[in-house]
């Protein structure tokens, strides 16, 4: 079985692309040039494991902002919140395709359960959360 890992070289600052050297259990069996802003989500794509480290920093925001005061997110991440994976991948820009298991792995380690799973659950997690501040400002 191949296995392959992609590891950026050095490259000038001022350069628009990044060489990713690939090896397998032979060492290194090639490289491939990608533009700068391709480069983070091809190794995000071909990560060993999700990490949710690695979801993107806008949707950890997003996330962020659900989690602590119910702020809905867009459309995919909802479908996410909820398990509707054929949903969320059909609202997926390319980003969010590719780094999908990421994203999992941040709702994971970050969203309380019972705020995750269903349109209902969510929806109950954004009125509660919405009740609290309503009831704060009181």
């Amino acid at each position: 079985m191949f296995t392959a890992r992609f590891h950026p070289t050095n490259n000038s600052p001022a350069s628009p692309h990044t060489r990713l050297q690939v090896f397998d259990g032979g060492g290194l069996t090639g490289e491939l040039v990608v533009r700068n802003e391709s480069a983070d989500l091809l190794l995000a794509m071909l990560a060993e494991r999700p990490d949710a480290d690695l979801c993107p920093d806008h949707l950890k925001e997003s996330l962020d902002r659900f989690i602590v005061d119910g702020i809905p997110t867009g459309s995919c991440l909802a479908a996410i919140l909820s398990g509707d994976l054929v949903d969320a991948i059909g609202r997926a820009d390319f980003g969010t395709r590719a780094t999908l298991p990421h994203i999992v792995a941040y709702i994971r380690d970050k969203v309380p359960s019972r705020a995750i799973g269903s349109r209902v659950a969510v929806a109950n997690w954004i009125e509660e959360k919405r009740a609290r501040r309503n009831a704060s400002r009181s």
